[in-house]
This record gives structure tokens, sequence and C-alpha cells, in this order.
């Protein structure tokens, strides 16, 4: 059964006003991926599927996204807070008394300030790279 390329246009014309009403209508981006993946059941030609699976991809990269810039707001928080520790027991050593694995002096754990950092980017180097392999 040949579809003329008439037929095949209204039906993609119809794919995207369903798409875009989809996008309208849904609030949660759970609810959009819902619908569109009942869509694309649906739907019968590989143009159609395809233009759908590329608007899924979208929502779904875009929480990726969100979820490794939150890593990286969560390891920035703690690098500030560990600096505010440090900071205070460099200015009242009276009160060292843990023995850090960063040193055992307020003066030797201040490189610790610095290794964090380097374990960050390297962390992010390599994900990017792991990434850029697949």
């Amino acid at each position: 059964m040949n579809k003329t390329t008439e037929e095949i246009y209204q039906e993609n014309q119809i794919i995207t006003e369903s798409i875009n009403k989809i996008m309208e209508e849904a609030s949660t981006d759970r609810e959009i991926l819902s619908r569109l993946r009942n869509l694309k059941v649906s739907t019968q030609t590989q143009l159609a599927k395809s233009q759908i699976d590329y608007y899924i991809h979208q929502i779904q990269r875009k929480h990726q996204k969100k979820a490794g810039h939150m890593v990286l707001y969560i390891a920035l928080l703690f690098y500030l807070l560990f600096i505010l520790y440090r900071t205070y027991l460099y200015l009242h050593p009276e009160t060292y008394t843990i023995t850090s694995i960063l040193g055992t002096t307020a003066e030797q754990s201040v490189y610790g300030i610095f290794l964090f950092p380097v374990i960050l980017l390297s962390y992010y180097v390599l994900s990017f790279l792991l990434r850029k392999r697949k």
C-alpha cells in the first residue's frame, strides 16, 4: 500500500498539530512524554515516528542537563562549606582537634581546599569524554 506524497504530507501535518496541542495542553513534562509515546504508537509513518522521537529526546535531554547541573551545585555547596570550616579552623587553631585526611595542621589542610576543584574538574572531564565515546 503506497501512500502518495500528499497523503504523507497531510499525515505529518496532523502529527505536527497533535504534537503542538500536546505541548500546549500538558502541564508537566512527564505528561507530555506519556502523551507523545501514545501518539507514537498510534502513528504509521516512519517520518512521523522520527519527529515524535525528536521531541521525546529533547525533553529527556533537558532533564539530564538539570540533573548534571544539580550535582555541580551540590558539589559547590559542599566545597564552600569545606572552605568555611577550614577558614574557621585556621583562624581558631585552639579548636583544631580533628586529625584530617587532608592535613594534620591548619596550614597543611589548606592544600585540601585546592585539591577539591581538581577532583571535580577531572570528574567532569572524564564524564564528558565517556559521553563522547558513546
